[in-house]
């Protein structure tokens, strides 16, 4: 079984990130509409995707999950 979803940086409008209990990773909640996916990475990666993420749309609203 495979399942792929696609979303533009266009489409994203918020991006909220979550500490894990687990330093090494982090958990990033990308929110576009009423529709919101939390994916876990690696604490060193998740940073780079949210500067990406907010150099290809800074319309983009980022901060950290309380």
């Amino acid at each position: 079984f495979r399942y792929k979803e696609e979303w533009s940086f266009d489409e994203i409008t918020n991006i909220h990130r979550e500490h894990a209990k687990d330093p090494l990773y982090a958990i990033l909640h990308f929110t576009k509409g009423a529709m919101s996916k939390r994916l876990v990475f690696m604490e060193q990666d998740a940073q780079s995707i949210v500067d990406f993420a907010l150099l290809k749309n800074h319309k983009i609203h980022f901060d950290e999950a309380k």
